[in-house]
């Protein structure tokens, strides 16, 4: 398969510029006064789904209950966390589906590379197959969807100042703890003792936001030096960050430019937040595009 980057940036930009159109031709027929949308659920949503759907080798004729297992994974409808479980175990056994049809007949996609991809001179075994897929449908979709949505809010609570993925990251990262770790022994820190075995969650957030590295770090300032943790670090690094940095390039950029006058619809402190303590995501983002 080609670099994904590469092969994703027009199909992010195609994507990006079809959903938009869709927004300004539903508004259109509303006529809802200053043109009311809602960018998760009309644009930051179903824009990263398309793009992994793409690059995995999702079928198009799949691509819509692809989508609503992803949305109610992410988003079950009132809270309801056996939904969730059921649109979990809806992928999982589809990509094992998936897995064995391109297994037989191989396309030009990141799953087929994976198939042929070896470990020390074996292949992937079903099971390491079917894990991995559904990590990086879950890296890829879940943690795109929320910076696209607090990276537009970020920028329309900063007008004037120019886009800034990095400092984007770095001030509002979509996945605030990135992993769990357990000490072998006691470890001290400043403050505490982390007991051995305990569990220790490593947050980016608050990494990011270490007045010692990084000056005023509740501030948003683009041109700002880089250095967050919000893609990892070490061999935790993410392996998709370049594409993920297109995608949050193109999709943020272009629905600024394409709606210049973009306002949120409802004062920020109303705006509602996904109930997680592992990331920091918007359940809705209602605009007006005039």
């Amino acid at each position: 398969m080609h670099d994904p980057p590469t092969v994703a940036y027009p199909l992010i930009r195609q994507t990006a510029d079809t959903l938009l159109d869709r927004i300004a031709a539903t508004v259109d027929t509303r006529s809802a006064p200053g043109g009311e949308a809602d960018l998760i659920r009309d644009y930051a949503g179903p824009l990263p789904v398309t793009v992994i759907s793409e690059l995995l080798g999702i079928p198009a004729a799949d691509r819509d209950a692809f989508r609503d297992w992803t949305g109610t994974m992410l988003l079950p409808p009132g809270g309801d966390r056996a939904a969730a479980a059921r649109a979990i175990g809806a992928i999982h056994a589809y990509l094992q589906q998936l897995i064995a049809a391109k297994r037989a007949e191989p396309a030009d996609d990141l799953l087929s590379a994976l198939i042929a991809a070896r470990d020390d001179g074996d292949r992937l075994d079903e099971d390491e197959l079917t894990s991995l897929a559904f990590l990086l449908l879950l890296a890829g979709y879940e943690n795109t969807v929320h910076a696209i949505g607090t990276g537009i809010l970020t920028m329309l609570s900063h007008p004037g100042l120019p886009l800034d993925v990095e400092e984007l990251l770095r001030h509002d990262p979509p996945a605030t703890v990135l992993l769990r770790r357990f000490p072998t022994e006691d470890v001290e820190v400043p403050g505490a003792v982390l007991p051995r075995g305990e569990t220790v969650l490593l947050v980016a957030g608050a990494a990011n936001h270490d007045p010692e590295t990084f000056a005023d770090p509740g501030e948003f300032r683009p041109g700002r030096a880089a250095g967050h943790l919000s893609f990892g670090h070490g061999i935790h690094y993410c392996v998709a960050a370049p594409l993920a940095r297109i995608e949050l390039e193109i999709a943020i950029g272009a629905v600024l430019r394409r709606f210049p006058a973009l306002r949120l619809a409802v004062p920020a402190a109303d705006l509602p937040w996904l109930p997680s303590f592992r990331a920091r995501g918007l359940a809705a983002l209602p605009v007006l595009l005039t």
